[in-house]
């Protein structure tokens, strides 16, 4: 699957949360797939080539986040990895971000405007890194 717009993709378990985030970025330029299932967005995954923006919850009852993002960045290696969560003790978030390498760690609840903005930094992350630029990886909580 090729498509010259930019891909975003988006896993968690809970269908109001999967719709408040489809709206947050349905007026951007930027196609969205929203999953519900590890395993629905993997497949996926494995057959797109283009995506620049990876966000998944982290507390689901088939797989965590972390989990997901790890396998996720085997397949897509150079895009943006945001995890979402609900609890965010300093101890666990540490052992999150070093399973998964992910960019960006989320709380919920989030700021949508403030989620645009790291998704746009997230996707200009990806551009850079599939052009071959030199990215510093900015790993942070927000």
């Amino acid at each position: 699957m090729t498509n010259s717009k930019r891909s975003l993709v988006i896993l968690d378990d809970q269908k109001l949360i999967l719709n408040a985030l489809y709206r947050t970025f349905r007026r951007t330029e930027v196609q969205i797939s929203t999953f519900h299932r590890p395993h629905d967005a993997l497949s996926y995954l494995e057959k797109c080539s283009n995506v620049g923006v990876i966000i998944s919850d982290e507390v689901m009852p088939l797989m965590r986040g972390s989990a997901f993002l790890k396998q996720a960045a085997k397949l897509h290696p150079q895009a943006s990895r945001i995890l979402l969560t609900g609890c965010a003790s300093t101890l666990s978030i540490d052992d999150r971000i070093n399973e998964s390498n992910e960019w960006k760690l989320v709380t919920k609840p989030w700021s949508n405007g403030r989620l645009i903005e790291i998704v746009e930094s997230g996707f200009k992350r990806y551009e850079s890194l599939k052009n071959g630029l030199n990215v510093h990886s900015n790993s942070t909580l927000e």
